[in-house]
């Protein structure tokens, strides 16, 4: 489900967290915001690159990660890392079946 203003990703700044016109985002925003809950330095480009290719993985739209590193201004190598992390993240919650977000 795409948003109504638009059909790509319109990524803006504010205090150091991307806002994006896609509504679908946010959940996925949740999830690393929790995770990165406490953190002092983030790596805000790649995460952004790192949600907008996970989202289109899910949403069946053609990507790569080489294309949302540059949309975003990061490296490939950081999208990986992210998409580890973040599945190492969730693998960790789901086997404790605790919740990330409370």
């Amino acid at each position: 489900m795409a948003c109504r203003s638009c059909c790509k990703c319109r990524l803006t700044f504010f205090r150091g967290r991307p806002i994006v016109n896609h509504c679908e985002l946010y959940s996925f925003w949740a999830i690393v915001d929790k995770l990165l809950e406490g953190e002092q330095q983030v790596d805000v480009p790649g995460w952004t690159a790192t949600l907008i290719y996970l989202w289109e993985k899910e949403a069946g739209i053609r990507t790569s990660q080489a294309k949302n590193a540059k949309l975003t201004g990061t490296t490939v190598y950081r999208i990986r890392k992210h998409v580890d992390e973040l599945k190492f993240a969730l693998d960790k919650n789901w086997q404790s079946n605790l919740s990330i977000i409370k």
